[in-house]
């Protein structure tokens, strides 16, 4: 399962009840959602016009080498212009789109048609599971599943995480109707309810990845606490045995996702 990979834009905890998600979640969910996008588009546009200034850095690092550089050298020198100046582009950008009313929802419209033209790219691991493929399943955690949707464990995140997903294919929050949309608030709002009775942590972050930042075919909301990885509850023994500490983990997992899965069924329980 993808981990949000770059944290870009608002993402509020959710503290909707599930009882009380309905439209006011599905409304949030999806002004959210519209607000990273545009926050993206505005660090993309501003990343545009300092393109003389990347090209001119990285000119002047190239010749002090002699060489070309590697990866994690042009990584640092486009890490040094941002530093220096995306702040001030992204301002620019962002008082020009303050100042033009239409300008949110022409850079939504755009990220997402780009999106669209990469859908055939993109893996989707998560429509053969909605479909019931038995191989795909075996390889993921089901918590919840109703016939709209799916609760899954993100197994790619070292803390615990979930993803809720419509069975629908459907790549953005503009792809699904509003009732599912609604459906999809609801769990995740009490996914974030079952974290904090199961770990007693605070409300969880709820969001949808921008369609700049998406690298999965399928639309999926995450859901996730601020909460210690699960290799921090690891004995010093069992941290400094590779197989051991593999063993432990996946029993702490397993442990916690049983518990963390009776909650939630009974919590959307009709």
């Amino acid at each position: 399962m993808p981990t949000v990979s770059s944290r870009i834009g608002p993402q509020r905890a959710a503290d909707v009840t599930s009882g009380r998600a309905g439209i006011a979640g599905q409304a949030r969910l999806l002004d959210d959602w519209k607000q990273a996008t545009v926050d993206d588009a505005v660090v993309g546009l501003a990343r545009q016009q300092l393109r003389p200034q990347y090209q001119q850095a990285l000119s002047q690092a190239t010749a002090q080498a002699g060489r070309p550089l590697t990866n994690d050298e042009l990584g640092e020198v486009v890490g040094d212009v941002d530093r220096q100046l995306l702040k001030g582009a992204e301002a620019k950008v962002r008082a020009a789109v303050a100042g033009d009313s239409t300008a949110p929802a022409r850079l939504v419209a755009q990220a997402v048609a780009t999106l669209k033209q990469q859908a055939p790219t993109l893996r989707n691991p998560f429509t053969a599971v909605a479909m019931g493929e038995p191989r795909a399943r075996a390889r993921e955690t089901v918590l919840f599943e109703n016939a709209q949707l799916l609760v899954l464990v993100d197994k790619f995140c070292p803390s615990p995480k979930v993803l809720v997903i419509p069975k629908a294919r459907a790549l953005t929050p503009l792809d699904v109707p509003p009732a599912l949309l609604t459906e999809l608030s609801r769990v995740a709002a009490a996914a974030s309810e079952t974290f904090q009775k199961v770990a007693q942590s605070k409300p969880a972050e709820v969001w949808v990845n921008s369609p700049q930042t998406v690298t999965i075919g399928q639309l999926h909301v995450h859901v996730q606490p601020k909460l210690p990885d699960f290799s921090a509850q690891l004995t010093r023994a069992e941290a400094a045995d590779a197989g051991l500490a593999r063993r432990r983990l996946a029993t702490l997992q397993g442990e916690f996702w049983k518990k963390f899965g009776t909650q939630l069924q009974a919590r959307l329980r009709p």
